[in-house]
This record gives structure tokens, sequence and C-alpha cells, in this order.
């Protein structure tokens, strides 16, 4: 077990900066239930010399999400980010070629949060440039019909609907009211 001083991590618990890093294998719970499993990170742990307290910090973390993301089989945050950059797209550029939420990109490239496995195989998917051609050269399908006498600019969310000038009055109009109390 490889020790160290970390003379830049400071305890939480009295302040101190006499602090020792060890790396650690833990295991840890994820999923709940019957889908619960143990899964296993090399994490370092810092031990503060002076009150010794124990904590980890953001890079234990991250490398217990990594772990999450290997189980999973999901692309890892850095390799998300990675594959936009090679792409050379900002994120909001990524977003609209993806249609995936720009928010929802921050989180995986930060490790803040899981891309569900369908997003990922699209994102592995990016990774052949080939694919990212394919969806530059797709056409923008409308997603509002417009009908005959329409007002111009008028897009409606739910063309299928009748009496669509009365529902946008009901809409206009309605309230929320407190009943009875």
């Amino acid at each position: 077990m490889l020790e160290t001083q970390n003379e830049t991590a400071e305890c939480p618990m009295c302040g101190s900066h006499a602090v020792r890093t060890n790396m650690a294998t833990e295991a840890f719970p994820y999923g709940e239930g019957a889908t619960e499993v143990q899964l296993f990170a090399t994490v370092p742990r810092n031990v503060c010399d002076s009150c010794d307290f124990e904590f980890t910090d953001g890079r234990a973390e991250r490398l217990r999400h990594e772990a999450v993301c290997r189980h999973l089989g999901l692309m890892l945050p850095e390799d998300v980010e990675a594959l936009r950059k090679r792409a050379g797209y900002s994120r909001a550029d990524f977003s609209k070629l993806t249609k995936i939420g720009e928010a929802s990109l921050s989180r995986w490239e930060r490790g803040a949060g899981l891309q569900n496995g369908a997003l990922d195989q699209l994102l592995y998917l990016l990774t052949y440039r080939d694919n990212i051609a394919r969806l530059l050269a797709r056409p923008a399908r409308a997603t509002h019909e417009i009908l005959p006498g329409d007002p111009p600019g008028k897009l409606y969310k739910f063309p299928h609907l009748p009496n669509k000038e009365e529902k946008e009055r009901e809409a206009a109009a309605f309230q929320l009211r407190r009943t009875g109390t």
C-alpha cells in the first residue's frame, strides 16, 4: 500500500494539513434490492495525523463512478468528452447534432450522472466519423403541422386536436384556484 504525505489536503474535521494519503481497494454497493451488487475501486484514502479522521475526496468519487461505468458497460466521462472534442464540437453544437440535452452531456462529461444504455450506444456509434456525417446529412423533419389558413408563423404542438382555437382560448383562460380549505 503506497502512502504519501498530502500537503494540499485539509482535514474537514480539524483543518490540519498533516494528511497522509494511501491507495486502498474498497467495496461499495451499487443498485438496490435484488439487483444490488458489490463493486470495487482502488481509491485514495486520506488520514489526518492530527485527529485520525479518515476521508476521501473528489478523486475517490471519480474512481467509484468509473467502476460503475465499467460495470454497466458505459463510456467513461473522459471518453464522452474526448469523443465530442475529437469531432470538433462545442457542447452546445454536439447537443444540436445529437439532440442530447446540453446539461446531460455536461453531467456525463463531469461524471455527475450516467447516460442510459441507448444513449451510450449512440455515443459509441459516433466514435465513427461516418456516422457523424450521416447525422449531418440527415434532413430536418418538421415537428408541427401547418394547416391552410393558419396565420403566418403559427405552429401547433398538437395538430391532430379538433377545435384548436377553442382549446387555445381555454388554455389562455386557465387558472389554478384554491378550493375549500
